[in-house]
């Protein structure tokens, strides 16, 4: 059975977009405690 794909709105993407950025925390470490892997994060803040 296949996976559902995660959906995410864009104030939740704002948010981990400024931790990833703002926070003396990797993109790797914001990433695992949203639970979010860090490609996401990455093209996300590419976008």
């Amino acid at each position: 059975m296949a996976t559902q794909r995660r959906r995410f709105s864009q104030e939740f993407k704002q948010e981990a977009m400024q931790m990833a950025k703002g926070a003396d925390l990797s993109i790797s470490q914001v990433g695992k405690d949203l639970g979010l892997h860090t490609t996401v994060l990455r093209r996300w803040c590419r976008e």
